[in-house]
């Protein structure tokens, strides 16, 4: 089972979602992001960590202004590979939002071999047609390629998608149409998520695009089929602020996490 799964099944097991935090290296500044990674290490609310490099352009149409304004900041202190070079020290699982920039400067064989041993996951940030050659090539490391599921499949294509993922694989459910927007209708979130676990009981659903408030997290504890939930627009918006308005945040998300 991937490391990532395996913690977001752990929390399961006491009763709560799991939790994945989407952070960029270095942003705000590099002794804000320092102190606060720290923090989400020791904080056993949080399953898994959720990183990027930090990229000055090529973003998709799901990257709103905030992220793509923490990347445009963070890029001035590190960027290229080596900018994650920090998470050695980090035991929890990490997985990695991978943007088309960083992609085609340095090519997918040589990002995957320079994070091998470092992350656990890779997740494309722009839509790729075909990516069973990722999978391969991932697998041969031990780096799981997330797939990314939304209400817009059709049962034929999620069909495809529960025959070609291995074991206990990681799904980045989309709440909403892009990241920072409203959540979709709740009743078409619990349908498409019973579809999904109709076919794969073993598919670890993580709820991302949209998930900013406490309210947000416990209406997705709601629906029986979800294990995680991923927040990213609204932490970064905390971090920014500083690291006790970052802490206060994580603390504010993680009293919702436990299920009625």
């Amino acid at each position: 089972m991937p490391k990532s799964s395996d913690a977001i099944r752990k929390a399961n097991l006491d009763g709560n979602l799991g939790l994945i935090i989407y952070s960029i290296p270095n942003f705000p500044d590099p002794e804000t992001y320092l102190a606060v990674l720290n923090e989400l290490e020791s904080n056993s609310f949080v399953s898994v960590l959720e990183t990027t490099f930090p990229v000055a352009d090529r973003y998709s149409e799901y990257a709103n202004e905030t992220i793509q304004n923490a990347h445009h900041t963070a890029i001035q202190y590190e960027s290229g590979l080596g900018s994650i070079d920090h998470l050695q020290t980090i035991s929890k699982p990490k997985i990695c939002v991978l943007y088309r920039a960083t992609y085609e400067d340095e090519g997918f064989t040589k990002i995957l071999d320079y994070s091998q041993g470092n992350l656990d996951g890779i997740l494309f940030e722009w839509e790729v047609e075909s990516d069973s050659d990722f999978v391969s090539l991932g697998q041969q490391r031990n780096i799981e390629v997330i797939h990314c599921a939304g209400s817009y499949l059709t049962e034929a294509e999620v069909d495809d998608l529960a025959k070609k993922l291995p074991q206990n694989p990681l799904i980045y459910f989309e709440a909403a149409s892009m990241t920072g927007a409203e959540l979709s209708d709740i009743d078409e979130m619990k349908q498409f998520a019973k579809l999904l676990k109709s076919k794969r009981p073993d598919f670890c659903l993580a709820a991302g695009f949209g998930v900013k408030t406490p309210e947000d997290v416990a209406l997705l504890a709601g629906i029986e089929e979800m294990d995680a939930v991923i927040v990213g627009t609204a932490f970064l918006q905390a971090i920014e602020k500083g690291t006790a308005s970052a802490i206060d945040y994580v603390d504010s998300i993680t009293r919702s996490l436990t299920r009625s």
